[in-house]
C-alpha cells in the first residue's frame, strides 16, 4: 500500500465509525413527549425535514472525512506510484527488477540473508502481476541483457520461476549494478505503456562513494525518467557488529623458491562496529608436485586486538620443500558476513632463482682466471641449484640467441660489446630504422618489462661501444658514460677502497651501509672503471637518472657502484671485475660459502630479480589465463572448480591475438581452489593449482543511507524504500520527492475550519 504506517490508516478507515455512531446516538437522546402546542412545530418540521437532513448529512461526511484524512496524514501518504500501482489502470506494463546477487548480499540479518529479504520482495510483486505484463529480472552478477536470469516477456510459468528464485544464493562477486541499471534502461527504452525499475540492492558507502558510480547511475535515472519510467530503490543496506574481512594474502618476496624461505603478508581488516579481541586466524597449505599433492595445517596466528576500521598485518615464513604449486588459505571464525572470511593464494614454486651469466672472457688458461667463476660459485657452488640460485654461463657470441625472459637476473661480466646483429625496426609514425645489436635491443626489452641487470667492468670492455650503444645519451641501460680503466690490477700494494660514508642506508649497496661499513675496507681495489659524471645527459621516461651506491675513496672520489631504473627493471654498474683481476672482493667466494663476497652478491641478485607476476591468485570474476609452452599444443585439459561434487570442465588451448599459446576459462566465479590437469598425447601429465577470491571492498557493509543515495544520484529520480527498517512487514514505497501526507494535513485543517463554520451557520454546533 502506499502508506509508511499502513495500520494508522486503517484506523482512520475505522474511525468513520464513530460520528456515524454519535449521530445515531444523538436521534434517540431524547424522550418524546406530544403536547398541544407540538402540533404546530411538526407541521414546521415536515416542512424543512429535507433541510435539515441534508444538512445533517454534509456535517456527517465531512466529520467523517476529517477522521479519514487523518488517518492517511498520520499513515504518511505517499502516492499511488508505489506498491500499489501495479494494480493500475488496464493496459501495457513493463517491469525490470535488478536483483543485486553480490557476495555483500550475503550478510544475514536474524536468521536470513539480505538476499533472501529481497527476494521474499521479489517474489511478492511477481505474483502481484497480471498474466499480460511483462516483465525481466537481472542479477548484478550477470549484467548483460542475454545472461538475465528472467529475460524480458511474459512470465507463463510462475511457479517455476519463483522456485528458481528461491534456490538463488549470493554469488562470489562484487556488485555490477551499475551494468545491471544500464540495461534495464536499454531493455525499456522500446517498451510502451506503464514502465517500472526496481533496483534490489544493500547500498553501501563503498558503492555510492565511487565518483564515477554516481555519474553514471545519476544520467542513467535521469533518462529513465524521461522515458517516463518510475524507479524504485529497494534498500537492505545493515550495519555489522562484527565483521572481519580477510583484505589480502599475498607474496611478499617476487617468487617462491624451493627450500628457501617464502614470506607470506596477510591483511586483516576490521569492517564491524565492535572491536576484535583474539581473534585466530587458521591457516592451511596444499603442496602439489605432479600428481601427488597433501596438505598441511600451518602454525595459527591470532590477531590480539582490532579497533573498527583498522587493518592488521603480519608476515609468516613458509618454506615449499620442492618445487611445484603451494596453496595457502587463511581463514577467520564466522560472523556477519561469510564470504570475505576465507582467502587462497596460489603461487608456483620455483626449483631456483635463474640467474644468465655473460662471460667475456670464457677461454682463460685457468677456471679461476675466467670472470664468472667466483660469481658462479658464490651463486650455486654446488651447480645443482640447492643454494636457491641455478646458473646458466654463456659467452658474448651466444648473446643472439638467448630467451632473457627465460631468467630472473643478468650479469654481464667484462663484455667487450654485442654481436653486429642488424634488425629493421617501424617506429608509430611507420618511418622504418635499423637497430644493429639486436641482442641489445632485447636486453633493453628484459629490463624494461621487469629484469634485473648487473654490468661488471674490466680490461675487455670497449669504452665507446658501451658510451655510444649501452648509455644512449642517458636513455640505455649503462647508469652513467665510462672512461679508461684506472690503476693497474697486477700492482697489490696501489689500491682504493670503497668509501662507507657514500654509501645510503637503502639501494642495492645497503649490505655495507651503517655498521656494515667496516666491512667496506676489507675489500681492496687495484683497478676501476671510472665514471664520467659531468656530460650526464638528462633522463628519459625509461631510463631515470643514475643513483650513486657507492664511491671509491680515491681524490676523485670516482663511483664504484651506480644504479639506473629502467621502465619496470632496474640496471647496476659495478665499475671492477667480477673476478679477482682488479680486486680481492671474491677471495672467500671458494674458502667460505658464507663470505662477504658470496652474501652480497646473493643480496644483489635477490634485490634485482625480476618481479614475476602472480597469474594464479586473482579476484572472482576474472578469467583464468594460462600461457603455454608450445610442447603443450596437443594437451587435453580439465579444470576442476572449487565446489565439492561440481562438474569438471573441459579446456583445449587456443592461441590469443599475438599467436601465444594459452588456456582460457572465462566462468571463474567461485571462490576458491581451481585444479587444473593437462595430459600430453605421450601420457605426460603438468598440473597447476589456481585461486579465486572474493574482493574484499564486499566486506565493507556500512550502508549509504537515505540521504546519501539522494544526494549521490539525485533526489527526484527515484522513490526509496528502506527496507533493513520496515525488515518484513508490508511494503511501502516511500517517495523521496513527493510527501503527500503535508498537503492532507493542510486539507485537514481547512476541512475542520469549514465543518465548524457551516455548523454553526446551521445551528447544528
Amino acid at each position: 500500500m502506499p502508506f509508511i504506517h499502513p495500520i494508522l490508516f486503517w484506523l482512520g478507515v475505522a474511525g468513520i465509525s464513530v460520528p456515524i455512531i454519535i449521530h445515531i446516538l444523538n436521534r434517540r437522546r431524547f424522550r418524546v413527549v406530544e403536547w398541544a402546542a407540538m402540533r404546530f412545530l411538526l407541521e414546521a418540521l415536515r416542512k424543512n425535514r429535507r433541510r435539515l437532513r441534508l444538512e445533517e448529512l454534509i456535517l456527517l461526511a465531512m466529520r467523517c472525512l476529517v477522521l479519514l484524512l487523518l488517518g492517511i496524514a498520520l499513515a504518511r501518504f505517499t502516492g499511488c506510484d508505489g506498491e500499489g500501482a501495479l494494480d493500475g489502470l488496464n493496459g501495457p506494463r513493463t517491469f525490470v527488477f535488478v536483483l543485486d546477487d553480490s557476495a555483500s548480499m550475503g550478510q544475514r540479518r536474524g536468521d536470513k540473508t539480505l538476499l533472501a529479504a529481497a527476494k521474499d520482495d521479489l517474489k511478492d510483486r511477481l505474483t502481484k502481476l497480471r498474466s499480460r505484463d511483462r516483465a525481466a529480472i537481472l542479477l548484478s552478477s550477470q549484467p548483460a541483457a542475454k545472461q538475465a536470469f528472467f529475460r524480458l516477456g511474459e512470465i507463463t510459468d510462475r511457479e517455476a520461476l519463483l522456485a528458481r528464485l528461491e534456490a538463488l544464493e549470493p554469488s562470489d562477486l562484487r556488485t555490477t549494478l551499475l551494468e545491471a541499471t544500464r540495461t534495464a534502461r536499454d531493455l525499456l527504452a522500446d517498451a510502451e505503456g506503464e514502465k517500472r525499475v526496481y533496483l534490489l540492492s544493500d547500498y553501501r558507502q563503498e558503492d555510492v562513494g565511487d565518483a564515477e558510480y554516481r555519474t553514471a547511475t545519476r544520467k542513467i535515472l535521469a533518462e529513465l525518467n524521461q522515458s517516463g519510467a518510475h524507479v524504485t530503490v529497494l534498500d537492505y543496506g545493515l550495519a555489522a557488529k562484527t565483521n572481519l574481512t580477510l583484505e589480502e594474502i599475498s607474496q611478499a618476496d617476487k617468487f617462491a623458491v624451493a627450500r628457501q624461505p617464502s614470506r607470506i603478508s596477510l591483511h586483516v581488516r576490521n569492517n564491524g562496529s565492535a572491536r576484535a579481541q583474539n581473534v585466530p586466524v587458521k591457516l592451511t597449505a596444499v603442496l602439489q608436485n605432479g600428481e601427488t599433492s597433501h596438505t598441511v595445517t600451518l602454525p595459527p596466528q591470532t590477531i590480539p586486538s582490532l579497533e573498527p576500521g583498522e587493518t592488521w598485518k603480519r608476515e609468516i615464513s613458509f618454506t615449499p620443500g620442492e618445487e611445484g604449486f603451494v596453496a595457502i588459505t587463511a581463514e577467520l571464525p564466522a560472523d556477519a558476513l561469510e564470504a570475505d572470511n576465507r582467502a587462497t593464494l596460489a603461487m608456483k614454486v620455483q626449483p631456483a632463482t635463474k640467474v644468465l651469466i655473460v662471460d667475456g672472457k670464457p677461454n682463460a688458461t685457468t677456471p679461476e682466471d675466467a670472470e664468472s667463476y667466483f660469481l658462479r660459485i658464490a651463486l650455486d657452488p654446488t651447480g645443482r641449484g640447492d643454494h636457491g640460485f641455478a646458473v646458466d654461463v654463456i659467452t658474448r657470441d651466444d648473446l643472439p640467441n638467448v630467451r632473457f625472459d627465460e631468467y630472473d637476473v643478468v650479469f654481464l661480466l667484462n663484455v667487450s660489446d654485442a654481436p653486429i646483429q642488424p634488425v629493421e625496426l617501424k617506429a608509430e609514425d611507420g618511418e622504418k630504422t635499423v637497430e644493429r645489436y639486436a641482442s641489445i635491443r632485447k636486453l633493453e626489452d628484459y629490463v624494461r618489462n621487469g629484469g634485473g641487470l648487473v654490468i661488471y667492468t674490466g680490461d675487455r670492455v670497449d669504452t665507446n661501444f658501451y658510451n655510444d650503444r649501452l648509455y644512449n645519451q642517458g636513455q640505455g641501460l649503462l647508469p652513467l658514460p665510462i672512461r679508461t680503466p684506472a690503476g693497474d690490477g697486477t700492482q697489490s700494494e696501489k689500491y682504493v677502497q670503497l668509501d662507507p660514508s657514500s654509501i645510503p642506508p637503502t639501494g642495492v649497496m645497503v649490505f655495507f651501509a651503517g655498521d656494515g661499513g667496516a666491512l667496506a675496507g676489507l675489500i681492496r681495489f687495484f683497478a676501476h672503471t671510472p665514471g664520467d659524471e659531468k656530460g650526464l645527459a638528462p633522463a628519459g621516461n625509461i631510463a631515470k637518472a643514475p643513483v650513486v651506491e657507492a664511491r671509491y675513496n680515491d681524490p676523485a672520489h670516482s663511483p664504484a657502484v651506480v644504479s639506473r631504473h629502467f621502465g619496470r627493471g632496474k640496471s647496476v654498474l659495478i665499475t671492477s671485475t667480477a673476478s679477482l683481476a682488479w680486486n680481492d672482493w671474491a677471495m672467500d667466494a671458494v674458502a667460505d660459502v658464507q663470505g662477504l663476497y658470496v652474501l652480497f652478491v646473493a643480496d644483489l641478485a635477490d634485490r634485482l630479480a625480476r618481479v614475476r607476476e602472480n597469474i594464479y591468485t586473482r579476484r572472482t570474476g576474472q578469467p583464468i589465463r594460462l600461457p603455454l609452452q608450445e610442447d603443450l599444443r596437443d594437451t587435453t585439459a580439465k579444470l576442476t572448480p572449487p565446489d565439492v561434487g561440481a562438474e569438471i570442465v573441459s579446456l583445449s588451448p587456443q592461441r590469443d591475438a599475438t599467436g601465444r599459446l594459452e588456456l582460457i576459462y572465462n566462468n571463474a566465479d567461485e571462490s576458491g581452489l581451481y585444479r587444473l590437469r593437462l595430459r600430453r598425447p605421450d601420457g605426460l601429465e603438468r598440473h597447476w593449482l589456481l585461486a579465486r577470491n572474493v574482493d574484499s571492498r564486499e566486506g565493507r557493509l556500512a550502508p549509504a543511507g537515505k540521504e546519501t543515495l539522494a544526494t549521490a544520484l539525485g533526489r527526484d529520480t527515484f522513490t526509496y524504500v528502506n527496507r533493513a527498517e520496515t525488515g518484513g512487514t508490508e511494503l511501502a514505497e516511500t517517495g523521496m520527492e513527493k510527501p503527500y501526507w503535508i498537503y492532507l494535513v493542510v486539507a485537514l485543517i481547512a476541512l475542520l475550519a469549514l465543518e465548524t463554520y457551516l455548523a454553526r451557520r446551521f445551528g447544528h454546533w
